[in-house]
């Protein structure tokens, strides 16, 4: 029986896709442009372009890569479009944000069903004060790769924003999320989506309406090192170099305003 897709959270099912850059599994996601040709992009981390393990090593010098990249899209009425290709990634001058022209791959795809996040669900500054200080999120992508193989769609995690949605976190534009953010969830979209109703804080009153709400991009998770011990002579020593990391169920995302920073690329390339 074919999914009757009628919610936002359903239509959600159809944003992303399970990136492979080298020996790394992201997520990525369609974003259409605001332009006249309302092309659709594909956004994820910059991190996962360069094919980087660590965030220091990001190379801000770069303004494009080419990298082999792998994924699958997953339409409405079409299980799998299988895409692997070289593919210019464009970089994001000074955040941890790539994206690569879906266009270009395949020119008619805004007909195909998929679907996007677009400007209009970024917030603007009010309305972000309008937000409390914990608010419902949904993340969704391949948290360790992990996908419905057999039917192509991503995983749904949710949390609370752990940070306020207003305040740039030690005066970055990221936030902090509660919520376990696993490799592979690196590029996921994090969405305040509510269905049917949700409470206005300004006077406490019962909106009767859809809501969805585009915070930011995760990627990546604040860890601590424990140095390893080995047992020798009934004690115990510490290993010179050698930990164990344990992540805290915390998860950093870049607030999706950083998405402009794109903006002058865009207009050079046309799109």
């Amino acid at each position: 029986m074919a999914l009757q897709v009628k919610t936002n959270s359903e239509r959600l099912m159809f944003s992303t896709v399970r990136l492979e850059v080298g020996n790394q599994i992201g997520t990525g996601f369609f974003y259409r442009l605001d332009t006249e040709r309302k092309s659709i992009i594909v956004i994820s981390n910059r991190h996962l372009a360069e094919n980087v393990s660590s965030l220091e090593n990001l190379d801000y010098s770069k303004t494009t890569i080419e990298q082999q990249t792998s994924f699958e899209i997953r339409t409405v009425s079409i299980p799998k479009i299988p895409i692997s290709q070289k593919i210019t990634w464009y970089l994001h001058p000074t955040v941890d944000l790539a994206f690569f022209d879906l266009t270009s791959i395949l020119p008619d795809i805004s007909n195909k069903g998929i679907c996007w996040l677009e400007h209009k669900f970024i917030p603007s500054q009010q309305m972000l004060e309008n937000l409390t200080a914990i608010e419902n999120v949904l993340m969704v992508g391949y948290p360790q790769g992990l996908y419905d193989v057999s039917n192509n769609f991503p995983i749904f995690r949710t949390g609370i924003t752990a940070s306020h949605p207003a305040i740039d976190f030690n005066g970055e534009k990221k936030g902090m999320l509660d919520m376990a953010c696993l490799q592979g969830s690196s590029g996921s979209p994090v969405l305040i989506v509510n269905e049917g109703s949700y409470v206005d804080k300004t006077n406490g009153q019962i909106i009767k309406s859809d809501r969805v709400i585009f915070l930011g991009i995760e990627n990546s998770s604040p860890s601590t090192k424990t140095p390893a011990y080995v047992l020798a002579n009934n004690n115990l020593y510490p290993v010179q170099g050698l930990y164990t990391e344990q992540y805290l169920n915390l998860g950093w995302y870049i607030k999706s305003s950083e998405i402009l920073g794109f903006d002058t690329i865009i207009k050079n390339l046309g799109l």
